[in-house]
This record gives structure tokens, sequence and C-alpha cells, in this order.
């Protein structure tokens, strides 16, 4: 009888503590979670301030050489590097004075040749004196002319006047 006594505390207890962990498993709650795949995106967050941006460097650019813009070889905002072609002037007026000096010059002393080589009577002096003059205002407006020529030479020398331009002149 101790026997039965014994084995029903013994199975009243082990069903006692089947129980109690059966609660404590209800009580657990279940949490469901969401799952994504993994993207790169862009994340961009701005931020719109009125305002006034100033150059950390701010150049005034001047030639040497006058005369209209012909071209201009750069977009604005852009990195310049010492020698190279912003600007490419237009040097045709160059080109017409330095030929027009030159033709100048020549008719000049053609005239004076014809007039001191002449050995009639009936050239006066006066006209000689008129054809000297002529000639040295053709000499003055080719020596002009020519000092022009000379300077944009050295500027191209230095850089400052492309080739494109020089070789036309």
């Amino acid at each position: 009888m101790r026997l039965k006594i014994l084995s029903v505390l013994l199975l009243s207890l082990i069903f006692v503590g089947c129980s109690a962990k059966a609660d404590k498993i209800e009580k657990q709650k279940v949490s469901y979670v969401k799952t994504t795949s993994i993207e790169t995106k862009d994340f961009q967050n701005k931020l719109i301030i009125p305002g006034k941006l100033n150059p950390k460097e701010q150049v005034t650019v001047t030639s040497k050489a006058s005369g209209t813009i012909q071209s201009i070889n750069i977009e604005v905002g852009k990195a310049v590097k010492k020698g190279q072609l912003i600007a490419k002037i237009d040097d045709s007026m160059y080109k017409i004075q330095y030929d027009a000096a030159k033709v100048g010059v020549d008719n000049a002393n053609q005239t004076l040749d014809r007039m001191t080589n002449f050995s009639d009577e009936t050239m006066k002096s006066q006209d000689i004196e008129m054809a000297e003059a002529a000639q040295k205002s053709a000499q003055t407006n080719f020596e002009n002319v020519e000092k022009n020529y000379l300077n944009m030479k050295q500027l191209y020398e230095k850089g400052a006047v492309a080739k494109t331009d020089f070789d036309s002149i």
C-alpha cells in the first residue's frame, strides 16, 4: 500500500510539473518580423539656402592687340592654363593695314624714282617735293604697321597670341 501511495504521489507530481511548463510556454508571445531583400538606394537630403557664390580667384583678361573677338575657345567657369588660347581676335584689319601700307610705300617709291630720273625741264621742283613727302608719309605709315606686326610677333612668342592669329597677319 505504501507503494501505491508513493506511486500516486509520484505520478501527481509529474503531472503537476508538466502542466506548469505548458503554462509557461503558452504565455510567451510570438513576434512576427518582416524581411526584405538587400538593395542599394540613394538617400538625399536637400537644403536650399539663398546666397551668393564668389570665386576663390578672379582674373580680368585683357589683350595688347585690339579688335573684335572672332571666337571664344573656353567655357565659362572652366580652369585655364598659362599660354592657353582663350579667344581669337579678328586680325583681318591688321592684314589689310599692312598690305595697304606696303602698296603705298611701293607706289611712292616708284613715283619718286620716275620724277628724279625724269630730266625734263618742265618738271618742277615742287612736284618732286610732293612726291618725296608722299613717299615719307607712306614710309611712316608702313613703319607703324610694321611695328604693329612686330608687336604681334612678340605677343605670339610670349604665348599671348595664337599661332593661327599670327600666321594670318
